[in-house]
């Protein structure tokens, strides 16, 4: 019996399981990316599969390095053949790998994360901007960016020129020189966000003046019972700037309705006895510094409009210690930036990313 055939065919077999093996798209980390800025600060693009030419490499670092001359801004471009299944766009992958690196300077946080995936079926191009990009290079200038200026050059696998063709858009955004016009419309979950937000509002100031109980008493304890029950000093004050123009369409329907329970509107002047002209006038003024052990005093003045007496009222106030974190917080960021300093090249520059930006498939 002949066995050739059967050995040619399992060498055949074999080669190709190889071949397949060879041409396996391999998905990549965050922390399986090479970080070139560690290897040589004059490198900004990281194309471990070489799917990007030499020369394009080189024109995309001249132009990001320009960026970061003239405009202050931190720019990484990423290419990867794939992506581990863990996440579910390369939006997402982005926004990690931009926190991983710290892109972007850590005061004016201007970084900028380009990350281009390049296998079948999971092309997708995603940009991850920093804080301080958020308002000259907001998310619909970005979707624009790659559907017009880089998509037609991926869609002909030329990589290279798309990458080149958006890092020059978005310096020509940056500097102001763009013809590129984004056409935004009110979105409909803005709208349902804020109506949500006055309902909410209108509920939570509703509860808060339900619940301002004052007690009338006589005399000075009258102002006392105004000040703790007036829905605008304490929590109040913060439920107010919190849902402001709830607020606003409360005290209009308040002022409209004539209703007023407590507060220091409704304190009886204790000079021309005449209610609703009392008025409490700014902060309270220190009189006697609180220390460990004993309480403090604070000064309380209310003015009538209708008659101009004014009438104090001290209130005690306990000491708080405060907490001081500066040490720590200083020693932490020297440890930090120890640690970030590299021994060869550069490093980036500790910026946080703000989530904005935005990716789209091809």
């Amino acid at each position: 019996m002949n066995k050739t055939p059967y050995i040619r065919l399992l060498s055949i077999t074999l080669l190709l399981c190889l071949f397949m093996g060879s041409v396996a798209q391999t998905r990549y980390s965050v922390k399986d990316v090479p970080n070139v800025q560690r290897q040589d600060y004059q490198q900004f693009v990281s194309d471990p599969d070489n799917a990007v030419s030499y020369v394009d490499i080189q024109t995309l670092n001249a132009k990001i390095q320009e960026m970061k001359d003239s405009l202050n801004v931190q720019c990484a471009v990423v290419v990867l053949p794939a992506i581990a299944e863990e996440y579910a766009t390369a939006k997402d992958f982005a926004t990690e790998l931009f926190e991983n690196w710290g892109i972007g300077d850590k005061q004016s946080n201007q970084g900028l994360l380009i990350v281009l995936i390049t296998g079948e079926g999971e092309r997708e191009i995603a940009f991850e901007t920093g804080y301080g990009l958020e308002d000259k290079l907001p998310d619909g200038m970005c979707k624009l960016i790659q559907t017009t200026k880089m998509l037609p050059h991926f869609k002909e696998e030329d990589f290279g020129t798309g990458l080149i063709a958006g890092v020059s858009e978005v310096e020509k955004v940056l500097k102001g020189n763009s013809d590129l016009v984004v056409e935004e419309g009110w979105p409909k979950e803005a709208t349902w966000f804020i109506v949500a937000w006055i309902v909410m509002g209108l509920l939570v100031i509703f509860l808060k003046s339900r619940t301002a109980k004052p007690e009338k008493q006589d005399g000075s304890s009258n102002y006392m019972a105004a000040i703790n029950s007036d829905g605008f000093m304490g929590v109040g004050c913060w439920i107010a700037i919190l849902f402001l123009p709830a607020f606003i369409l409360f005290a209009i329907f308040k002022g409209v309705s004539g209703k007023n329970k407590g507060g220091a509107k409704a304190v009886i002047c204790e000079s021309c006895k005449a209610a609703g002209g009392v008025k409490l006038m700014g902060q309270p003024s220190i009189r006697q510094t609180a220390i460990p052990g004993q309480d403090g005093m604070k000064e309380y003045s209310f003015k009538c409009s209708k008659c101009g007496h004014v009438h104090t009222e001290l209130v005690p106030y306990v000491y708080v210690e405060k907490t001081s974190s500066s040490s720590s917080s200083s020693s932490n960021s020297s440890r930090s930036s120890s640690s970030g300093s590299s021994t060869r090249g550069g490093s980036w520059g500790g910026g946080s990313s703000g989530g904005g930006g935005a990716s789209t498939k091809f």
